[in-house]
């Protein structure tokens, strides 16, 4: 199965376990997908956050700042449609 994570690079490296990552950077972190936890191991402390349903990772992507080509910050509800669209495509 494969999970929705918060995770830091190892490094300048991507974690090995992370097959899409790179999104919503915020103070180091990344949110990424992981590769199926079966076909690889994925060690639990090099997981911040794993989201387990696209309602607590748009309440996350909410709280973090998201500015528009403009420069003009996104309010919560654009947030939201973000979190959403991103989390739809991956599932």
């Amino acid at each position: 199965m494969k999970h929705v994570v918060e995770y830091k690079l190892h490094g300048e490296f991507v974690p090995y376990f992370i097959e899409d990552g790179g999104y919503f950077y915020n103070s180091g972190k990344l949110i990424g997908l992981t590769k199926d936890d079966q076909e690889c191991y994925i060690p639990p402390a090099s997981l911040l956050v794993t989201f387990h349903t696209k309602n607590e990772f748009s309440n996350h992507i909410i709280t973090l700042s998201r500015k528009t080509s403009e420069g003009e910050e996104l309010s919560e509800e654009q947030k939201i449609i973000l979190a959403n669209s991103w989390w739809d495509a991956r599932h």
